[in-house]
């Protein structure tokens, strides 16, 4: 996993978003495809989702040893955030294949599943929120060897949120620091 932070800013983009956004320009060019490339779509986001949660990982758990011992954050709950989402991902995936290839007929209660998926959505969503927010603080704290104020990685969280943007930014910024540390 360390692998994925010596790669440049570019490189991570291609391999994350890359497949997603030529997915998106084939569909803007030919928007009558959208029938014909459905299956594709499902296996192409969770990709971009997976190795930008692999970026994530790497990162969080490369910084948090250059930290100075008083600085570093407990991870607990950050790994606990981070399998949250990796497992409803999974499971979205499995339901999705299930209902189109499988079951191929009406739910037996809609109101039910879409509650479940509602809530499985919510606590997902806030799970990655808070990754996001420890892994931009530990970067910040990586590079300033200090405890932080929320206001002080709030950029880095922007960055973080606005992923394929962000690698754009904070991938050198993790170069640097591994450049240092050797």
């Amino acid at each position: 996993m360390k692998r994925i932070l010596r790669l440049r800013h570019w490189q991570l983009f291609l391999i994350s978003w890359g497949p997603l956004t030529t997915f998106f320009i084939l569909l803007f060019i030919r928007p009558i495809s959208v029938g014909y490339t459905l299956l594709l779509w499902i296996i192409v986001f969770p990709v971009a989702l997976v190795n930008s949660f692999i970026w994530v990982w790497s990162l969080v758990t490369f910084l948090i040893p250059t930290m100075a011992q008083g600085e570093r954050p407990k991870i607990k709950l950050f790994k606990i955030c981070f399998w949250i989402p990796t497992i409803y991902i999974f499971y979205i995936l499995c339901f999705m294949y299930f209902n189109f290839f499988v079951r191929k007929v009406a739910s037996v209660n809609p109101e039910l599943e879409l509650k479940i998926h509602m809530g499985l959505t919510i606590l997902s969503i806030l799970c990655i929120i808070y990754g996001l927010s420890f892994a931009a603080r530990t970067l910040k704290t990586a590079e300033l060897q200090r405890n932080l104020k929320i206001h002080e990685y709030l950029p880095e969280l922007a960055l973080m949120i606005l992923t394929p943007i962000g690698m754009w930014n904070i991938q050198p910024r993790i170069n640097k620091i591994a450049a240092n540390r050797r």
